[in-house]
Order: C-alpha cells, then sequence, then structure tokens
C-alpha cells in the first residue's frame, strides 16, 4: 500500500458540495479551521489505495454505534461504543436498521469495483467520514477485492468534526 500526500485543495473539492453521496463527508467539517490546520503544518491528508482485503486497516470504525444491548444508538448514549467494521459482521451487521443493511447488500450485489471512501486518524482509530455503506459491503461480503478502493486519509485534530469531537473522549479513548 503506498500514501500519497495531497494537498488541502485537492482534498476539499473531493469532499465538500458534491452532488451526490460518493464524495460528499456527511459529518459535519469545519473547512476554514482544517485549512488553517494544514497550512500551519499540524494537519495532513495523504491518498492510500488498498488493492486487497489485507491492506484493509484492522482498526476501522463506521461512526455507528451500538449501546449496551447491542441497539443501535446515537455517540451520545453514555452506553455507545463504535462499531469495528473488521469486526466479524455477525457481531455488528444484524443491530444495524434495516434501511442500513439493505443499502449495504445493494451495494455489495451491485457492480460496483472501485470507490472512495474518506477517514480520519483519532488516536489508534481510523473512523470512516465517508463510505460506511461502501466499506461495509466489502467487510461483509468476506470476498477477495474485485477493485481499488482509494481511501482519503486526514490527520488532524479530531475538533475539526463537530460530532466526534463531542463523543472522541469516551468512545475513542487514548
Amino acid at each position: 500500500m503506498v500514501a500519497t500526500a495531497i494537498s488541502f485543495a485537492e482534498f476539499k473539492s473531493s469532499h465538500a458540495d458534491s452532488d451526490d453521496s460518493s464524495g460528499f463527508i456527511q459529518l459535519s467539517v469545519k473547512w476554514d479551521l482544517l485549512e488553517e490546520l494544514i497550512a500551519s503544518g499540524l494537519a495532513r491528508t495523504e491518498t492510500l489505495f488498498h488493492v486487497d482485503r489485507e491492506s484493509i486497516p484492522t482498526n476501522l470504525y463506521a461512526p455507528w454505534y451500538l449501546n449496551a444491548e447491542n441497539a443501535f444508538c446515537d455517540w451520545s448514549d453514555l452506553t455507545s461504543r463504535p462499531i469495528a467494521l473488521n469486526a466479524a459482521p455477525y457481531e455488528w451487521f444484524q443491530f444495524l436498521p434495516a434501511e442500513r443493511q439493505s443499502k449495504i447488500l445493494d451495494i455489495m450485489n451491485s457492480d460496483m469495483v472501485n470507490f472512495v471512501i474518506t477517514t480520519i486518524v483519532v488516536n489508534d482509530y481510523i473512523i470512516l467520514l465517508d463510505g460506511n455503506h461502501r466499506m461495509s459491503s466489502v467487510l461483509v461480503s468476506n470476498l477477495p477485492l474485485r477493485g481499488i478502493i482509494t481511501e482519503h486519509r486526514l490527520y488532524a485534530p479530531v475538533n475539526i468534526l463537530d460530532s466526534i469531537a463531542k463523543a472522541q473522549e469516551r468512545v475513542f479513548p487514548k
């Protein structure tokens, strides 16, 4: 797996204000703060290419949460824990809402072979910002990759993301 640095402008143009969900970060990004952090060297972005299952990070999490009863919940639930996508699918897939399960299965059964995901590194976790359903479809299928997964990875203080910043102290501890 080879990592290539990309500029803030390239990163933002790939993710901000897209007309389709394949290039839009669903979580609220503080773009002005991120630009300042990258310019000052306190944050960086890179692109990685995954061509086989072995290159997919093992510490990959969706911004989806289960509570103590394994019910799908919001991050603000005090018993919430993030879903580790590389855990065995039976540990999390059945607890997702039906519409999310359906979307994952639709993608899994589609002709999609190449796609983009966006992640942020928080402490020792890699959290998906965009591409949750696409990446879940790969991990649930347990089949060899049929194409290339392009990952845009962000290394930045978590305070550039409103929702993860609120949860990261409890949910993604150091």
